[in-house]
């Protein structure tokens, strides 16, 4: 087998190999973000239902 031949198949496979990790490591941070802004999102959504509405003055205290 040339010396030649078998240099450009592992070139060929070595840098696919990396254009598939870089695409798929995109992908995962890309997933990651949306989930990041999802969960704050529901976090805010929350937070806005547990605590009371302190812009009429009347909290859950007052005796």
């Amino acid at each position: 087998m040339p010396e030649t031949y078998a240099c450009a198949v592992v070139a060929a496979t070595i840098g696919e190999c990396g254009i598939c990790g870089w695409i798929r490591t995109n992908k995962d941070k890309r997933q990651d973000r949306e989930w990041q802004k999802e969960d704050l999102k529901e976090s805010q959504e929350r937070y806005e239902q547990e605590m009371p509405d302190i812009s009429d003055g009347s909290t859950s205290e007052e005796e």
